[in-house]
């Protein structure tokens, strides 16, 4: 989603270069956080050489106040959505449509009936708050999204990448890929770990390994930070969810190629992190009713933070 919160910066001196930092949230009562989280997606489909494609762009501006911090580091943390943006762009009939609507532009030019009606669902989620509760190691252990929040997004289309993002689920996996936690026992600088985690797409359902190395201090944005890379390894679970009742459901999907990147960037002198983006690419191959279905997922998602002084 990717992260947000604060980093014991360990143990420095005038010479020594992070070699003894622990890589640990450090939250404290009373902190409040500025975080944009985009999040952009195109879904490839072939069948019988002919492709359709569906685009989809999500980005969520919230703010994170944390409430209190147990003798564990366990923060709690209240989320509150401050603008959301989405933007769709489907195949139909005669070419392609576009949906397109901006709570922190809420008139768009010449809008249609269903961007009013978008529009006007987002908008009533802003302001929501969201609780969490994130582990010491970064860890999203809980989510509670209230009965209102979730009532408004049931009223998006099923096809509005907010609404699975506002969710249990959603925003845990979204924090986990974009910004992995940190591992259990200390490491140092060319240090490795891993992680590991389940998840579901329009492909299927999927079990997801992370490695991850502490590289090095390098300057980003003029300012020296932490790097840290983390590359991605997708095993396949299960197919897509049950087709309808009476209609034939593709066969399990086989991964024919997959490839994913990406980077962390954690600021020691301010203790937090301020960027994470993560880059990816699925190709699978099923069959239904004899024909060959290869669908191609490109995704990335993206986290900038800002520490409200």
């Amino acid at each position: 989603m990717l992260l947000l919160a604060m980093f014991s910066a360990g143990t420095l001196n005038s010479s020594a270069v992070a070699q003894d930092q622990s890589l640990r949230w450090k939250f404290q009562s009373g902190q409040k956080i500025e975080m944009q989280i985009d999040q952009s997606t195109s879904l490839e489909t072939e069948v019988d050489l002919v492709k359709q494609t569906l685009e989809t762009s999500s980005g969520l501006q919230a703010t994170w106040s944390v409430q209190e911090v147990d003798d564990a580091g366990t923060a709690q943390v209240s989320m509150v959505i401050q603008a959301v943006r989405l933007k769709i762009t489907m195949p139909v009939a005669d070419g392609v449509r576009t949906l397109q609507v901006d709570t922190a532009a809420p008139s768009p030019p010449k809008p249609n009936e269903q961007e009013v009606d978008s529009l006007e669902n987002l908008q009533s989620v802003v302001g929501r708050e969201i609780k969490l509760a994130v582990s010491a190691r970064g860890e999203v252990t809980k989510v509670e999204i209230d009965a209102a929040t979730k009532d408004a997004l049931r009223q998006a289309p099923q096809s509005m990448q907010i609404r699975q993002l506002l969710t249990d689920e959603g925003l845990q996996e979204l924090f986990a890929s974009s910004a992995p936690p940190f591992p259990e026992a200390d490491v140092k600088v060319g240090g490795n770990w891993s992680n590991a985690r389940e998840f579901a797409n329009a492909a299927g359902r999927f079990r997801r390994a992370q490695s991850l190395k502490w590289v090095g201090r390098e300057s980003h944005q003029n300012v020296p930070q932490e790097r840290i890379d983390l590359t991605t390894s997708l095993t396949l679970l299960a197919p897509p969810a049950a087709a309808p009742q009476g209609s034939v459901a593709p066969s399990m999907a086989k991964i024919k190629s997959q490839k994913g990147t990406g980077t962390i960037w954690f600021d020691s002198e301010r203790g937090m992190i301020t960027e994470g983006s993560v880059e990816s690419l699925l190709v699978t191959e099923s069959t239904y009713r004899e024909k060959t279905i290869v669908t191609r997922i490109e995704s990335r998602v993206g986290l900038t933070v800002r520490r409200v002084d």
